[in-house]
């Protein structure tokens, strides 16, 4: 709770880096989870091919977030080398400016990936009233699982993100980060 209001701070600075990775994983989570969903109702044979196909999209989906989310902290930290080397200087230690560069990009990824269902279910919700009472739509309309699953993978996703920033911010020179060099 202590870091909240640095974490605060660097999304005002560039404000445009967590927009993106929350835009990022919602629209990644809503095409999983459609797919995911009507992969469910629609019929399917024996072979899995439908399963397969739903689990591509899905993943595309997730590496999307990925880089998207990898290139936008690269940007950012990139840009506040001297805050951090600021904050060395201050005493922070290197585990908890990697901490907080990690809750950088955890938090707009998993406020996304809830956003991304959420929009799922109201689209789905918004389908089952235009659908013919013949084809009901399942509630939940995504797997449960995807709830559970998707918050780890997003959290394992954003350290993925992370870890090329934070490996480079552990080997900060503070007096060439300073000097702007």
């Amino acid at each position: 709770m202590k870091y909240l209001p640095l974490i605060a701070a660097s999304f005002r600075r560039r404000p445009m880096d967590p927009i993106l990775s929350f835009l990022s994983t919602a629209i990644a989570f809503l095409l999983a989870g459609l797919t995911l969903g009507f992969a469910r109702v629609l019929p399917h044979g024996d072979d899995g091919t439908m399963a397969a196909a739903a689990g591509a999209i899905a993943l595309l989906g997730f590496a999307m977030i990925l880089f998207l989310t990898g290139n936008a902290l690269a940007q950012s930290v990139r840009a506040r080398r001297a805050e951090f080397a600021v904050m060395r200087a201050l005493g922070f230690s290197t585990a908890a400016i990697i901490a907080l560069v990690w809750a950088e990009v955890l938090l707009p990824c998993l406020l996304g990936a809830i956003a991304g269902l959420v929009l799922t279910e109201l689209v789905a919700l918004g389908l089952s009233l235009v659908l013919p009472p013949v084809m009901v739509l399942p509630r939940p309309f995504t797997p449960p699982l995807l709830w559970g699953e998707g918050m780890a993978i997003t959290a394992l996703l954003a350290l993925a993100a992370a870890a090329p920033t934070a490996l480079r911010l552990a080997r900060l020179d503070v007096a060439a980060a300073l000097a702007g060099r």
